[in-house]
């Protein structure tokens, strides 16, 4: 079984291939390489999931319990419609999208057993629940960085359970476990990208800085593989 290296072994596996080999005295930060570590994950995640490859579950990063709260649906100040819908209190990370939508993969109950709500993109909201499929439903859209849930029962609902393809994986850390209090991600965790992945990304890297080709990545142990330290 690959494990996928952490964003901080990527960094510095790359920092120390670009300033061993680059003849710039030019200063290269650590924060530099995972910008360009992040720009390549969320290219190549867009790529391949234009092109129907199915969502893997290494990329999906999840938000164990979002708080939501109570909220009219007019987004204008001192005026209410008296409709009330459920929201995040919170924004939630950006999320990588293609051609058919956001890579939302789960919302639903904070138990992982229980069914998900339905995600309908926002040009839908008007006609939810006005047939027999979906007044019964819970359904989630989402909106100006907010997720928003809408139909019966909601209002038992303190929080909820967010799993998507997020961005800048990073922006997760400002999350945490419930229980444990501890935060969804940080550099020291398994970095969320295919392992497949990895050494393309690696190349992408090295060529922004260096123009090198694929000889510029090291399989020391003769097995396909890029070796990281």
């Amino acid at each position: 079984m690959n494990i996928t290296p952490t964003l901080n072994q990527l960094a510095f596996n790359l920092l120390n291939i670009i300033r061993n080999k680059s003849t710039s005295q030019d200063p290269i930060s650590l924060r530099q390489i995972k910008f360009n570590i992040l720009a390549g994950r969320s290219l190549l995640i867009r790529q391949n999931s234009n092109k129907n490859y199915s969502t893997d579950s290494d990329i999906i990063q999840t938000l164990k319990c979002v708080t939501v709260k109570l909220v009219d649906s007019s987004e204008c100040p001192g005026i209410t419609t008296g409709f009330k819908l459920l929201r995040t209190v919170d924004k939630i990370p950006s999320i990588i999208e293609n051609y058919s939508g956001k890579l939302i993969t789960r919302v639903g109950p904070v138990g992982i057993n229980l069914k998900p709500f339905s995600v309908i993109p926002y040009a839908r909201v008007p006609y939810f629940g006005l047939n027999k499929f979906t007044s019964k439903q819970i359904g989630c859209f989402f909106h100006n960085g907010y997720i928003y849930l809408i139909g019966d029962d909601i209002t038992r609902l303190k929080k909820i359970n967010i799993q998507a393809v997020f961005e800048n994986p990073e922006d997760v850390a400002e999350f945490t476990d419930c229980e444990t209090g501890e935060k969804c991600y940080s550099d020291d965790l398994s970095f969320p990208i295919k392992y497949s992945m990895v050494p393309i990304l690696t190349q992408m890297v090295i060529e922004k800085y260096l123009g090198l080709q694929s000889k510029a990545l090291e399989d020391k142990s003769n097995d396909g593989k890029t070796d990281f330290k």
